[in-house]
């Protein structure tokens, strides 16, 4: 089977949780607006069937609110799922 290779960039990741997810809204715990995307590095990979491998990837992409800390788990798996489909 030939594998695609697809560079999923963190701004990629960062914008599709904004579109996907509350975290342009206010965190719950102190109600700040500041959160960041933690460093991820890696390369997604799907085969014809759109199998997603992921090769040296986090399994989750967290977003961390810089005023205290709470912290918002993502799975890499849905989200390269996602931004390979639409590719």
């Amino acid at each position: 089977m030939s594998e695609q290779s697809i560079k999923i960039t963190q701004q990629d990741i960062l914008e599709f949780i904004k579109k996907k997810s509350s975290v342009a809204s206010p965190c719950n715990v102190c109600g700040a607006s500041d959160w960041v995307l933690q460093d991820l590095h890696g390369i997604a990979t799907t085969d014809k069937s759109g199998q997603v491998q992921l090769e040296n990837l986090a399994g989750y992409a967290v977003v961390t609110c810089q005023s205290c800390g709470n912290s918002r788990f993502f799975s890499m798996r849905t989200i390269v799922a996602k931004l390979s489909s639409s590719a």
